[in-house]
């Protein structure tokens, strides 16, 4: 954002850069859900015996938290 004033910039990035990490641990929060909502009403749209299959699927992913996750690695 342009600030003439170089005091009222840093003030500004100041005030909007110290809870990122947060934001954005939020906003993935957000995003996998949103996307799952995505795919569970395209299930909606399947034939029966498909709709259930890929339900339980979807489900049984959740209950096992798959997602990609960072490591650390230290030797």
């Amino acid at each position: 954002m342009p600030y003439k004033d170089a005091d009222k910039q840093r003030e500004w990035q100041r005030e909007n850069r110290e809870l990122t990490a947060a934001k954005r641990k939020h906003r993935r929060e957000y995003e996998r859900e949103r996307k799952n909502k995505k795919r569970i009403e395209a299930y909606m749209l399947l034939p029966e015996p498909e709709r259930s299959r890929k339900l339980e699927a979807n489900e049984y992913r959740r209950s096992l938290s798959l997602r990609w996750q960072t490591r650390s690695y230290t030797n």
